[in-house]
């Protein structure tokens, strides 16, 4: 289709953010224009991600890291979208700073969570408070919560925010860039080493893999955004 969506917050932050539609056309005498914009009646969320690859149900996911909400879109008319449902957590749940939205096999998502609610970055929740998975129903509605908690790994930082999926051969796979984005943490933000495999259907954490540092000692801080590559063909 002829648009780009760009899920912007306001400069300033005084007022909305807002998921724009741009004319993609280069065709068009609009090519590169906001053709419309869609205020979420909220500001400072520090908009983050949408989901990367169209849904049969034309809806589209938003996260906002600093305030734990995630935006649920109708857009089956581009030009006449609107604002479904937002998902704002409060207690019993555990996970914020949702960053990235994978769609799963059963038309849910999983959102990535770096932190827990109220994480503060104080040297026991470092390596304690694993962020993790948040499923929420095609309406954005939350289902469960997993933790990204591996009891085979000690000593890691487990802060999912990048991810990436692979329907072919069941499998996610998202990387632990970092601790310290929740609105209530102090100091500077804990770098992870690594990234974990789950599977897609019923995102079973299979394994953590950790990243080893190269010649200069940091190559493997804050890994960030996976990549399945495609097999080309003979």
């Amino acid at each position: 289709e002829p648009y780009l969506l760009v899920w912007a917050g306001d400069a300033d932050r005084q007022n909305a953010d807002f998921l724009a539609v741009l004319d993609a056309d280069p065709t068009s005498a609009t090519y590169g224009k906001v053709l419309k914009t869609y205020p979420v009646r909220s500001r400072g969320n520090e908009p983050q991600q949408l989901n990367a690859e169209p849904r049969g149900d034309r809806r589209v996911f938003a996260s906002g890291l600093l305030t734990n909400r995630t935006f649920v879109f109708d857009f089956r008319q581009p030009l006449a979208a609107r604002l479904l449902h937002v998902d704002e957590p409060g207690p019993p749940r555990g996970l914020g700073t949702p960053r990235e939205v994978v769609t799963l096999p059963s038309g849910r998502v999983a959102v990535t969570c770096a932190d827990p609610l109220r994480y503060r970055n104080g040297p026991r929740e470092v390596l304690t408070a694993a962020g993790g998975l948040l499923e929420l129903s095609p309406a954005g509605e939350p289902v469960r919560e997993v933790s990204a908690a591996d009891p085979n790994v000690h000593g890691l930082i487990l802060a999912p925010s990048g991810a990436a999926a692979a329907p072919a051969v069941d499998r996610l796979v998202t990387t632990n860039t970092a601790h310290g984005y929740a609105a209530t943490a102090a100091g500077e933000r804990m770098l992870g080493i690594s990234a974990q495999v789950w599977t897609l259907q019923g995102l079973k954490l299979l394994r953590t893999v950790v990243f080893e540092a190269g010649p200069r000692g940091e190559e493997n801080l804050a890994p960030r955004t996976p990549r399945f590559l495609r097999r080309m063909p003979m």
